[in-house]
């Protein structure tokens, strides 16, 4: 059953982060563009679970790692966006799941959740399934682009801090609040995103066209479930099999939708990546 949850979890990020990805290619990005869609995103999440504060109010400790959350999704976000728009969705979706590196660590050394052998090498799989699901000489000229770079780094840092914040909450809070922490998160995020949305777009001429606004909402329902049932796992999953698990899944099922879905060329490397990843994900699992 907990297998179950993180297939779902996969699932609901690869839809974000195919919806998130075709809004970047398509739209022409600015700072105002990239703050809208984030607003949307967020709002749309806030005005889900708002009325669980007010139902249940929420503890001190809610309050401080929502804000935590909030302004970690902030940013992360915005450099997502920016990285999806200069270089291709895939390498930026391999080295953002290369943060699962982060929490991994915290669940080892500070929870001591253990790591047998069969862990070790499915997680040695992992890391060689992110390697070969990037096609290098698509994207040789792409990695070279330094914004790209500071960028799909500052995402890296973020989500891998999202993932370890989640998981100090769930694991010191054992009646923690799942669907009051998510509101607490986005409605600091909405509050930021739309407060700077604004002071950017004085004096400039803001695009708010309805696809945007389409585009922002579904993403932020998806991202809501996603935050739900991620911050629920945390807490019933050892650290050192959900973060695995989850990125390769999702690397896995970001290059199926690439092929299938988006006509994008599945090269040798990437399919013997799928092969290795779904190897490791066994071994994983035992």
């Amino acid at each position: 059953m907990k297998f179950l949850i993180i297939l779902l979890l996969c699932i609901l990020a690869a839809s974000k982060v195919t919806l998130q990805s075709v809004f970047s290619k398509k739209e022409n990005i600015t700072p105002q563009n990239n703050l809208f869609f984030n607003a949307i995103m967020f709002s749309t999440i806030s005005i889900i679970f708002f009325p669980t504060i007010i139902k249940n109010g929420i503890t001190a400790a809610t309050f401080m790692h929502g804000i935590i959350m909030g302004i970690l999704s902030v940013l992360f976000q915005y450099f997502y966006i920016i990285a999806f728009n200069r270089g291709k969705m895939a390498l930026t979706v391999i080295i953002n799941n290369f943060s699962m590196l982060i929490p991994v660590c915290v669940s080892f050394f500070l929870f001591d959740e253990n790591i047998n052998v069969l862990k070790i090498i499915g997680l040695v799989l992992v890391l060689i399934s992110f390697y070969l699901n990037v096609n290098q000489s698509e994207n040789a000229n792409k990695s070279n682009d330094i914004i790209w770079l500071i960028c799909v780094m500052a995402v890296f840092t973020f989500n891998g801090l999202i993932s370890v914040n989640q998981k100090i909450y769930s694991m010191y809070n054992k009646d923690f609040q799942i669907f009051e922490f998510i509101a607490v998160s986005y409605i600091v995020a909405s509050i930021l995103s739309w407060g700077m949305f604004f002071i950017i777009s004085k004096d400039k001429k803001a695009s708010c066209r309805p696809r945007l606004i389409f585009s922002g909402s579904m993403c932020g329902i998806l991202l809501g479930i996603f935050q739900c049932l991620n911050t629920y796992a945390a807490s019933v999953i050892p650290g050192t099999i959900l973060y695995p698990l989850y990125n390769c899944g999702t690397s896995v099922m970001i290059t199926l939708i690439g092929r299938l879905f988006l006509k994008e060329h599945l090269s040798a490397r990437q399919k013997t990546g799928v092969v290795i990843g779904i190897v490791a994900i066994a071994c994983m699992s035992l």
